[in-house]
């Protein structure tokens, strides 16, 4: 699974990513996709200082710049 197909179905199924936890760096957001029949979990790695304003669910569109692969 490429980065690409992952953008095309976060804008296709558009998911709620949940905050996880912070390691005083970074946040880790994570949100659930459907590809080709199975269910995958799509991580996100968004430096604090950016993540300030964001609530613990977001849209994951939003994340799309921070997906961790």
């Amino acid at each position: 699974m490429t980065a690409n197909e992952i953008k095309k179905e976060l804008y296709k199924q558009k998911p709620i990513a949940e905050f996880g936890y912070t390691d005083g760096i970074f946040a880790y957001y994570s949100t659930e996709l459907i590809i080709d029949g199975e269910d995958k979990i799509i991580e996100f790695k968004v430096p604090e200082t950016e993540a300030d304003g964001f609530d613990k669910c977001i849209s994951a569109q939003l994340l799309i710049r921070w997906i961790k692969l």
